[in-house]
């Protein structure tokens, strides 16, 4: 575009701006408005017998050791550095670091004992 076209496109912009367009008004409405469709009687409740009951769960394994420590480390340190940041308890820097290091440490330990290849190589995940 070159600029006097610009500043014409520019100059229309500012001169309607601001106008309101006039509408036709609407037509009258009808007197005969359509009836709403009516709900479908509900479905009588499906018996206990039919219905699908899940098995219990399996309950969540424990872990037991060096994972359990991990696991700790993992938990424990975040939340005692964040509850002495809230009461303002000055922990000695020595407390600090192994909590850190606790936390660093667990958390490798974890990510390393992760299982390096997967049982079924072709599977997506999902069961039935």
């Amino acid at each position: 575009m070159s600029s006097s076209r610009d500043e014409d496109a520019w100059r229309q912009i500012v001169e309607h701006y601001g106008d309101v367009p006039d509408f036709p008004d609407s037509p009258e409405q009808p007197d005969d408005l359509a009836e709403p469709d009516e709900a479908p009687e509900p479905a009588d409740e499906i018996p206990e017998a039919e219905g699908f009951v899940p098995p219990d769960p399996p309950p969540l394994p424990r872990p037991r050791g060096a994972r359990l420590f991990a696991w700790l480390g993992i938990v424990a340190p975040p939340i005692l550095l964040l509850v002495s940041l809230v009461l303002t308890i000055r922990l000695p820097s020595t407390i600090s670091t192994l909590l850190v290091m606790w936390f660093l440490g667990g958390f490798l330990y974890l990510v390393y004992q992760m299982p390096k290849q997967r049982d079924d190589p072709w599977d997506d995940g999902a069961r039935l």
